[in-house]
């Protein structure tokens, strides 16, 4: 019979029917890869060996039995003082582990580690109206939910007069590391699903330097959790429910509503054919759904749309339902050039209910801002990670790495040819100066137009601009003025004379086509655009790209344009993965189950970047892992240049 854990817990306050679908191993289930990518590529295990080693004299309780392993842990509390690590308490059907415990005469401290950031001088757990930041609540009703299991486990054992204080350990970005290669001290073995610690001197001598991982008391807060009103009563008859749920395998009532977009049980084409759908099963029950709604463009498929909640509430559930009246923006200025967000929703609305199609663009508007750009053209992607633990002394928790960039050059001719790239995945080196010396070789040649996709680029380039200004690099002021030429900073109110165009920016305000399903990712305008322009088809249908018609750093030959059916496949499939974490056999690692985030658009390559860092690999695996960056990266910049050559012929 299963226990309601906190892993449990955390699902079931997202959505009680949840709590049903993630027991029952005939439903299909999303979440597993993605919660381990996430949790590598931020370092979570790291995090969590850190926090220990702040504690030399804590005792681990090991895997046992539930019972075994909660009766362990009230024996050492009998102590007047005592540490211990994944201390177990079991309270009827609730069980939990807490990360770190620390009993000190009668004050017990909780500490849940968390391999989140959290600045002591700029951050706060409550907002101005002393009411809980949203963006903070799951992981202080994690710990809330760990107190009030402890507490019932301490009282029903008769241990009284024992003051529990709960405690969030963060990374705190107030803090500046104080030792060197703190983040190559701790390696993910995935042969034996192990941490090691690599420096076995600096774990005897106890050296970690300033602790960068703070706890911080959040008694406040969780007293406030444990005093809330809920739907199912109080904070107590919440729990009760969610046990008897699992206790009597039952689904319990959940209203439908804009949080099932992100429901993880779903079927997929690879899922066995064998297994349930969760969503379906809801969306049947609660809405009357039949086998064809589900073909149906959904309304949270309309772009930035915040009006979800109401149009289910009164029965609006496709796209097809909507009216203007629905997601026009009563508060929206009419741009200078190119469509409000309220007209681009309603050509994905119009083009939807009239099964249209073609792109959408405004050609005069593209035309007029595509004349303002210089040739040669320069389209740069970059990759990024943000990892826990600093690489050297003076630097903070979770400053950006940039390990990698692409860049492709388009001249006035249509010649496009993949002209720099440049990676650096060389263990305990950090590469954000020689990151930015080799950018600006490859840009500075001529006064072309510099293209991004989004505003990752941008952000990347301020942040190491702040890291030069605290640098002691002899060419420091150079590189500082070349990303000030090429950026825009609304704090500091510059905007360099080369300040990268948006190339996002202006799919969005030129350019809508219907096959992104409203999308504004580069990996939804591409294939989309490639199926409707006879231009692309015909040119990457060909395999040219590689040859010395098209130079490329990593493909020979290849043929972008390959079908499936009539439909131009994505040309991201045709890639092989960065790695497999599934295949690798990755996911058992207990301290990486409990995920804080979904892994987004270049969450792979973060993930990859933190085994090449951080991990036994073999040389030859850590060169795979390099090559697949490298193509991926590649077909970013690519991608942009096919996405201008689509506006290209739009505007002719």
């Amino acid at each position: 019979m299963p226990f309601l854990t906190k892993s449990k817990f955390k699902i079931a306050r997202n959505c009680t029917a949840q709590l049903y679908y993630s027991t029952n191993a005939e439903y299909a289930n999303q979440d597993a890869s993605d919660r381990f990518l996430a949790e590598l590529a931020k370092g979570g295990f790291q995090v969590g060996t850190l926090a220990q080693c702040y504690y030399p004299d804590g005792v681990l309780i090991p895997k046992m039995d539930h019972a075994a392993a909660a009766n362990k842990t009230l024996e050492l509390l009998q102590q007047k003082n005592a540490i211990i690590f994944e201390a177990a308490f079991m309270f009827e059907r609730c069980f939990v582990r807490t990360d770190i415990v620390v009993k000190k005469g009668n004050i017990i401290q909780l500490i849940e580690v968390k391999a989140k950031s959290f600045n002591r001088n700029e951050d706060s757990f409550q907002n101005t109206k002393n009411e809980i930041v949203p963006a903070w609540r799951r992981y202080l009703e994690d710990i809330a939910f760990q107190y009030w299991v402890a507490k019932q486990a301490l009282e029903k054992y008769g241990l009284t007069g024992l003051i529990l204080e709960p405690y969030l350990m963060l990374a705190d970005k107030s803090v500046t590391c104080t030792i060197n290669g703190l983040n190559q001290c701790f390696y993910f073995n995935p042969q034996n699903h192990t941490i090691e610690i690599t420096d076995q001197q600096r774990l005897a001598n106890n050296d970690w330097g300033t602790p960068i991982l703070t706890p911080f008391n959040v008694a406040p807060e969780v007293n406030e959790i444990l005093s809330d009103s809920y739907e199912q009563g109080s904070f107590a008859d919440m729990v009760s429910t969610f046990v008897r749920s699992l206790t009597n395998n039952e689904r319990l009532d959940t209203p439908i509503g804009k949080h099932c977009k992100d429901c993880m049980f779903y079927l997929t084409p690879t899922s066995a054919p064998d297994l349930k759908s969760g969503f379906e099963e809801c969306w049947r029950s609660k809405a009357g759904f039949e086998d064809m709604d589900f073909k149906k463009a959904m309304i949270w498929d309309l772009s930035n749309f915040r009006g979800v909640d109401n149009c289910i509430a009164i029965g609006k559930y496709f796209l097809e339902d909507l009216d203007r009246a629905d997601y026009a923006s009563k508060k929206e200025m009419a741009p200078a050039s190119g469509m409000s967000t309220t007209e681009r929703k309603e050509q994905q609305v119009t083009k939807y209910k009239n099964k249209d199609t073609k792109p959408y663009v405004l050609v005069n508007d593209l035309l007029q801002e595509m004349r303002q750009w210089n040739y040669p053209l320069h389209m740069i992607d970059f990759e990024t990670s943000v990892v826990a633990l600093p690489f050297y002394a003076g630097m903070r928790p979770y400053e950006t790495v940039a390990f990698q960039f692409s860049h492709h050059l388009i001249e006035a001719d249509g010649t496009v040819v993949h002209k720099t790239e440049w990676i650096n995945t060389q263990k305990g080196v950090f590469p954000n100066f020689e990151f930015v010396r080799t950018l600006k070789n490859a840009l500075t040649n001529d006064k072309g137009t510099i293209f991004r996709y989004a505003t990752h680029e941008n952000s990347v380039l301020l942040q190491i601009y702040k890291q030069l200004q605290e640098s002691n690099e002899p060419d420091k002021v150079a590189l500082m003025d070349f990303i000030q030429s090429i950026t825009k900073n609304k704090q500091a109110a510059w905007e360099g004379y080369r300040n990268m165009v948006d190339l996002c920016e202006v799919i969005k305000r030129y350019y809508y086509h219907p096959l992104t399903n409203g999308s504004n990712s580069i990996k939804a305008v591409l294939p989309a655009m490639l199926n409707t322009s006879r231009y692309l088809k015909e040119k990457y249908s060909q395999p040219i790209y590689g040859t010395a018609q098209m130079p490329s750093n990593n493909f020979i030959s290849k043929q972008w344009v390959e079908y499936m059916g009539n439909r131009v496949k994505d040309p991201y499939s045709s890639l092989p993965p960065v790695f497999s974490a599934q295949e690798d056999g990755l996911l058992d690692l207990e301290l990486l189950s409990d995920s804080e985030a979904e892994i987004k658009e270049g969450g792979a390559a973060m993930a990859a970047y933190s085994l090449l860092q951080f991990s036994h690999i073999s040389e030859e695996e850590s060169k795979n892992i390099q090559k697949a960056l490298l193509r991926y990266c590649e077909l970013d910049t690519l991608a942009m240049a096919m996405i201008y050559e689509g506006l290209r012929e739009a505007v002719k």
